[in-house]
C-alpha cells in the first residue's frame, strides 16, 4: 500500500522535498495508531448491602459504610484487557483472572488467608448494557482438611458485601 501511494505521488509531479515529508508524517501517523486505545467510565455510587454470618443468625446491613461515591474505571476494548477498576481494600486486580462475555466484563480473584483459616472471593461485573458496576467479597472460614473422614473441611460464610455504581463513558482516548 505503500508503494501505491508513493506511485502515486509520482504522477502528480510533486517534488522530493514534498515526498519526503508525506512519508515522514504518514509513518509517523502509522508509529501513533500504536498506541492503547482505553476507555474511561464515571461511575456514581448506586447501592449497597451487607451481610454478617454468625453461626446462628445473618445480619443484614444496607447501605455499606465507607463508599466512595465516585469511581473511575479504564478498560481497553481492543485488548479486551481491564486497566483499572475499584476494589476496596487491598483486594485488586493484581493477580485476577478476567473474562469479556457478551454482556459482561468480569474479574475474579480467589485468596486464601492460610494464618487467618479463611477464604476470600472478590470480583467485579460490568454490565455491558446498563454500564452498572458491582464489586462483590464473599469472606467465609474454613476448617478441617480436604478428604479426610475424621476432620472432614467444612467452610462457613462469614460476610457477603456487594456494592453497586451506574457508571457512564467519561473520555475514549483514540
Amino acid at each position: 500500500m505503500l508503494l501505491l501511494l508513493i506511485g502515486s505521488l509520482d504522477t502528480l509531479k510533486i517534488n522530493v522535498y514534498m515526498k519526503k515529508h508525506f512519508l515522514l508524517i504518514l509513518v509517523a501517523l502509522l508509529w501513533c495508531n500504536v498506541g492503547v486505545a482505553e476507555t474511561r467510565l464515571n461511575c456514581k455510587y448506586y447501592d449497597s448491602h451487607q451481610l454478617v454470618h454468625t453461626k446462628t443468625t445473618t445480619t443484614s446491613i444496607t447501605p455499606v459504610t465507607n463508599v466512595l461515591n465516585y469511581i473511575t474505571i479504564i478498560l481497553d476494548m481492543e485488548n479486551k484487557k481491564i486497566i483499572s477498576a475499584h476494589s476496596p481494600g487491598a483486594y485488586g486486580l493484581r493477580g485476577s483472572k478476567q473474562k469479556w462475555l457478551e454482556e459482561n466484563i468480569i474479574w475474579y480473584r480467589y485468596i486464601k488467608l492460610e494464618n487467618e483459616k479463611k477464604l476470600i472471593d472478590v470480583s467485579g461485573s460490568l454490565n455491558r448494557y446498563s454500564l452498572t458496576y458491582t464489586y462483590e467479597k464473599h469472606t467465609s472460614e474454613y476448617s478441617g482438611v480436604p478428604y479426610d473422614k475424621q476432620n472432614p473441611l467444612k467452610i462457613d460464610p462469614l460476610e457477603d458485601i456487594s456494592i453497586s455504581w451506574r457508571c457512564e463513558i467519561k473520555k475514549k482516548k483514540l
